[in-house]
């Protein structure tokens, strides 16, 4: 609970960082994100994103495809978004008390691809967005940071009520993740998008929704160079 806190955005810092708790491997939670057939989790966040204000759409788009966290959203600055390259480049986070700060490890500083999709919102949005002293991709109407729970109390949360979706913010994380896994991108690549400081935890946490092996078919293609 506590590292989805400061994954969050609600917390600085990890009270407890450094604190060994022994557990079995097999009660590890995984993430369940069905993706596929009508009512599916990417039909609803579809939904949620074309009720979306418009203002408020290219920040539900981030999370969505690039899969940020939302302390890194809330500090990311229009010098990371490298229209050129087609690329969103996470260097900073904004943390529980609006301070600009490293992300959260050195695997949390990367470079995530954008679509057209992503690229051409932003370059709209850049557009409407107000003014920063510090040049912020989504902040206030006033140019400062904003807060998490703002995000949720004021935009999130109403539009989830008002599609009738049930859904936290992180899901939405969540969610970009399995789609890159469902659109065939490796372990490693997968890892580096998402800011993970090793394969492991990849897949401790995303490790079921990668395609298994056809392990049968494999040995037969064995057996037909040997002995066919």
């Amino acid at each position: 609970m506590i590292k989805h806190a400061q994954d969050d955005g609600q917390i600085s810092q990890n009270p407890v960082q450094g604190v060994r708790v022994i557990r079995s491997s097999r009660v590890m939670a995984k993430v369940r994100i069905p993706t596929k057939g009508r009512g599916s989790r990417t039909d609803r966040r579809r939904t949620l994103i074309d009720a979306a204000p418009e203002s408020f759409k290219p920040l539900l788009k981030v999370a969505a495809i690039c899969g940020l966290r939302a302390s890194e959203a809330r500090g990311l600055q229009w010098e990371d978004v490298d229209f050129r390259n087609s690329l969103v480049q996470v260097r900073r986070r904004a943390d529980a008390f609006n301070e600009m700060g490293e992300t959260k490890s050195d695997a949390g500083s990367r470079s995530i691809p954008m679509g057209p999709m992503v690229s051409n919102a932003l370059k709209r949005w850049r557009l409407a967005c107000p003014p920063s002293s510090i040049g912020l991709v989504f902040p206030t109407k006033r140019g400062t940071i904003q807060s998490h729970s703002n995000i949720l109390k004021r935009h999130f949360k109403p539009l989830c009520r008002k599609v009738g979706i049930d859904l936290r913010w992180h899901d939405l994380r969540h969610f970009a993740v399995s789609l890159w896994i469902e659109q065939g991108f490796t372990i490693k690549e997968v890892m580096t998008f998402a800011g993970h400081s090793s394969v492991q935890m990849t897949m401790d946490r995303y490790g079921h929704l990668f395609p298994s092996p056809d392990h049968q078919r494999g040995m037969a293609e064995v057996e037909s160079r040997l002995l066919g």
